[in-house]
């Protein structure tokens, strides 16, 4: 909701608290497939605030360049299976690093190399 609002060119700083929930409230719900109650009940909490309808007014005359906006920044399967194929072959080509059997065995028994803990 803040980003809608900068988009919009209005101060997120310069809402109430009361603005700001409202317009988080249908943020959320300009995110999510439409509900009919939950869009009544913003419907009936936002005729207090003129501010809150004017910018969801500018939200919704936006709406149609934020989903392509985001639809050009979203990666494709191709650029995405590549990245989890470099991140699967970087991971496998480092070893893990582990201590010596001596040391593994002797910290599976006890914690004799390691300090006491203090406790208060």
């Amino acid at each position: 909701s803040e980003t809608r609002c900068e988009l919009c060119d209005i101060n997120w700083e310069s809402l109430n608290g009361e603005e700001q929930t409202c317009l988080e409230a249908i943020s959320a719900a300009l995110d999510q497939s439409p509900n009919i109650h939950t869009n009544q009940t913003l419907s009936k909490s936002t005729q207090a605030y003129p501010r809150v309808l004017k910018i969801k007014a500018q939200w919704l005359e936006l709406r149609s360049e934020l989903v392509e906006l985001r639809l050009s920044h979203t990666a494709d399967q191709a650029s995405y299976q590549q990245l989890l194929t470099q991140i699967l072959t970087t991971t496998t080509d480092n070893c893990m690093q582990r201590p010596p059997v001596v040391d593994r065995m002797l910290n599976s028994l006890h914690f004799s190399r390691h300090e006491r803990i203090q406790v208060s």
